[in-house]
């Protein structure tokens, strides 16, 4: 908004359809005078998008990371507060965080806790996923917290939730 205020043009891509809804309606004088186009797309394969080949910019803003309407939205799955389910996508296609925790082998798991999340005891919590989805399916964020309990402790909290939570967000939008 600033930048429009000041007079730029502006370019915004971004993969949340939610979030694309919501910027076009705050924004929608902007995208009525041409000031301002909203491309629906991931920007990591920015060379792969149509629109913008041959465009030049003076500057690039990259605000790179889960939003507040996101997390806030228990639909969307990104918070470990009781009852969500594990759906984690910034866009509504792929494998969701549930599907990931149903399915990857412990490799992949360990390295996701471990790469994504800096967790010394990946493989532990990997082998309790796995252990834990043999009888029943992860479906909500209580089942990760349970599994994150189950590995290490009752002494595991919050800290540790957002930490390995964050981890297969990354791995769920290829972050």
């Amino acid at each position: 908004l600033a930048l429009l205020q000041a007079g730029a043009s502006v370019t915004a891509i971004d993969r949340d359809a939610d979030a694309i809804a919501t910027a076009s309606d705050r924004l929608s004088e902007y995208l009525e005078s041409g000031r301002l186009r909203i491309l629906h797309a991931d920007f990591t394969r920015v060379d792969e998008i149509a629109e913008l080949r041959g465009a030049q910019f003076d500057g690039v803003l990259a605000d790179l990371g889960v939003s507040s309407s996101q997390i806030d939205r228990d639909e969307r799955g990104f918070s470990f507060r009781p009852g969500v389910g594990l759906d984690m996508r910034m866009s509504s296609t792929g494998e969701s965080a549930a599907d990931l925790l149903n399915h990857w082998p412990v490799e992949d798991l360990t390295r996701v806790f471990r790469d994504y999340g800096d967790e010394p005891r990946a493989r532990r919590l990997a082998t309790e996923v796995v252990r834990r989805r043999e009888t029943r399916d992860f479906v909500t964020a209580d089942d990760l917290v349970g599994a994150v309990r189950g590995a290490f402790g009752a002494g595991s909290g919050p800290s540790d939730f957002a930490r390995l939570f964050q981890a297969i967000r990354i791995a769920v939008n290829d972050e």
